[in-house]
């Protein structure tokens, strides 16, 4: 059985890589999805051995486990301070590197790379520095109504 691994209460960068990996990695189309804690991981590694992880697919109770955003494996970023990554892209670059050539049109790249950019700048917070940050159509972004949803609903 293949499982992507996230933690609770998901936030854009999770919600991205786990699309991103169901969408478009071969073969984890129908992955289960499994919550963890924020910072926590599945299996025996301690964060020491998790951050010298190079392949992100590991093997845990004979399934493919994918770990996302959480965990700090090769698809967290929470142990670097680059503000130019997020487990999202993380995970798209990993998929660039797992698709057959030419799976990804110019346009599809083109479309998930601004997706990504997207979801790097709300991660680290940048959307503070936007000039117009206290218009009203900013509470209508979606990961407004991602926070609203989450306050409604905290499980």
């Amino acid at each position: 059985m293949r499982r992507i691994v996230t933690h609770t209460s998901p936030d854009m960068d999770a919600i991205t890589s786990v699309w991103l990996i169901k969408r478009y990695l071969p073969g984890w189309e129908d992955a289960e999805i499994r919550f963890v804690p924020a910072g926590s991981r599945i299996g025996n590694l301690t964060p020491d051995q998790a951050t010298k992880l190079t392949e992100p697919i590991e093997i845990i109770g004979g399934n493919e486990v994918l770990q996302v955003d959480t965990g700090l494996g090769p698809l967290d970023h929470h142990q670097t301070s680059d503000k130019q990554t997020c487990g999202a892209s993380l995970t798209f670059d990993f998929i660039k590197k797992n698709v057959k050539e030419g799976a990804l049109n110019p346009e599809k790249l083109e479309a998930l790379k601004r997706i990504v950019k997207y979801v790097i700048e709300v991660d680290h917070f940048k959307e503070v520095f936007r000039p117009d940050v206290l218009a009203n159509y900013q509470n209508f972004s979606i990961t407004d109504i991602l926070d609203g949803l989450k306050y409604q609903h905290p499980n």
